[in-house]
This record gives C-alpha cells, structure tokens and sequence, in this order.
C-alpha cells in the first residue's frame, strides 16, 4: 500500500504541476490576445467602425478568458475530489476483493 501512498502522491503533485503549467500559459496568451487588440485599436484611431469591432472582439476575448478561467476551476476541483476520494474507494475495493 505504501508503493500506491507514494504513486498517489505523485500523481498529485504532478497534476498540480500541469494545472500550474496551463494557468500560466492561458494567462500568457490572454495578455498576449490582450496587447494585439490594444495595438490595433490603438492603429484605428482614424477608423471608428473597426476600431469599434476590435472593442468588441477585445470584450469578447475577455468573456471567453473569464468563463474557460472558471472551468478550469471547477474541473480542479472534480479532478482533486476523484484523486483524494474517488481513486483511494478504488484501491480499497480491489483490496478487499483481492482478499
């Protein structure tokens, strides 16, 4: 059981390192978007009808960062409740049906 103890604990702090991973790197292309939209609103000063487009876009570009932000949050919480619940209910059940 202690080879699982320690595999589990693994798969952990594995699974908090791609989350970790992936939060960056959406926060890295949602200020990224975030810039380019800046830079061309900023270019269309003398152009109201795309410059109006672009605020769009950027407010749509916003939403979609803010709602996939809050899936990921809720898909760490499931992902944490099937690691530390889920999958130790498992390994008990093979246990005793091994016995």
């Amino acid at each position: 059981m202690a080879s699982n103890g320690t595999m589990s604990t693994n798969g952990r702090e594995m699974q908090k390192m791609f989350q970790t991973i992936a939060a960056i790197e959406l926060y890295h292309a949602q200020r990224e978007v975030a810039n380019y939209l800046e830079l061309a609103y900023l270019n269309l000063a003398d152009h109201p009808d795309a410059a109006k487009e672009v605020r769009m876009t950027a407010h749509s570009a916003r939403s979609q960062h803010l709602m996939t932000s809050g899936l990921m949050k809720k898909f760490t919480v499931t992902a944490g409740h099937i690691v530390n619940t889920m999958v130790p209910m498992i390994l008990d059940a093979v246990e005793l049906q091994a016995n």
